[in-house]
C-alpha cells in the first residue's frame, strides 16, 4: 500500500515524517499516480491546488473510480485527512468523503 500528500506548495507536515508519503502537486499527478498504483491506503489532502481543478475534483474522482469498480477500488482501510488553510474547501473534502465512507459502510453491513 501507497499513501499519498497532495499540496501544490507545500511540503509533507512533520506529523507524518513516518509514513512514506508520496507527493502529488495538482489533480493531474494525483490521478496519475493513482492509475498507476491504485487507491492508496490515506491522503492528505490540500484544496487549493494552483490554478485548475482542486483537491475535492481529486476526492470526487477517487469515488468515481470507487463506483465503477463496485466499491474494491478503495481499500478496506482507506484513510484520509485535509490539511487544507481554506476551511470551506477543507470542510467540502471532508464531508464529502466522510459520508461517502460511511455510506459505503452501511451498504456492506
Amino acid at each position: 500500500m501507497w499513501t499519498l500528500f497532495l499540496d501544490d506548495t507545500r511540503a509533507p507536515f512533520p506529523q507524518f515524517a513516518e509514513m512514506p508519503l508520496e507527493q502529488a502537486r495538482s489533480y493531474a499527478e494525483a490521478i496519475k499516480m493513482m492509475e498507476e498504483k491504485g487507491c492508496p491506503s490515506f491522503v492528505s489532502f490540500d484544496h487549493d491546488l494552483g490554478e485548475g481543478p482542486t483537491g475535492k475534483d481529486v476526492a470526487e474522482w477517487m469515488v468515481c473510480k470507487d463506483m465503477e469498480e463496485g466499491g474494491k477500488w478503495m481499500p478496506p482501510n482507506f484513510n484520509f485527512a485535509v490539511h487544507s488553510a481554506n476551511f470551506y474547501g477543507a470542510e467540502s473534502i471532508r464531508s464529502y468523503l466522510t459520508q461517502y465512507l460511511e455510506k459505503k459502510k452501511e451498504e456492506c453491513k
